[in-house]
């Protein structure tokens, strides 16, 4: 009933090998996503800001000395990150593919290209529901002064985006789970 598989079983350490190599690629892909968008940094941040500049129409603030510094290097992450997606999701499509029979292997692009469209579609969905949740946040509690730091709101905003990118594959996890 099982297919057999075109590649020789590998041993152990082999797998390892392999996955050292989707590992580095990948990280040398989000290094060089991460240095292109440094320089769109400004532009990273006023996207992310607009939603709370909508909601409070106040300003960031700067609390500490390196905030300024650990915020551009995060923007930058993130901003790679979502540049080099579709490389991420090859690279663990690849590692995983050899293991699979060749029915299942036909598979391959339509579900990196689902993958990269969902989490896209998710960190969207994030990024257009982000005022209404923060709407929401910031003005359960009556009576307070909002004053919220740049540090704080960036962390909070990438995490909300990177989280809902994340849901949004659930679909394909949930048909590889079934197929």
């Amino acid at each position: 009933m099982t297919e057999q598989l075109d590649e020789v079983r590998q041993p152990l350490m082999g797998h390892l090998v392999e996955l050292r190599g989707r590992l580095i690629k990948i990280s040398i892909a989000v290094l060089v996503g991460s240095f292109v968008a440094f320089f769109f940094r400004d532009q990273l941040l006023d996207i992310l800001e607009r939603p709370y500049m909508n909601v409070t129409g106040k300003e960031l603030v700067v609390t500490g000395p390196t905030d300024p510094f650990s915020i551009a290097m995060r923007l930058a992450l993130f901003g790679g990150l979502i540049l080099v997606s579709p490389v991420v999701f090859y690279q663990a499509w690849a590692f995983v593919n050899p293991a699979l029979p060749k029915r299942e292997r036909r598979w391959a692009f339509p579900v990196v290209t689902l993958l990269v469209a969902l989490f896209s579609l998710g960190v969207s969905f994030a990024y257009w529901s982000m005022e209404r949740a923060l709407d929401f946040l910031l003005n359960i509690q009556s009576g307070l002064e909002i004053l919220i730091t740049v540090e704080f709101y960036t962390r909070f905003a990438i995490r909300f985006m990177l989280v809902f990118g994340l849901a949004f594959q659930f679909p394909v996890f949930l048909f590889g789970t079934a197929a």
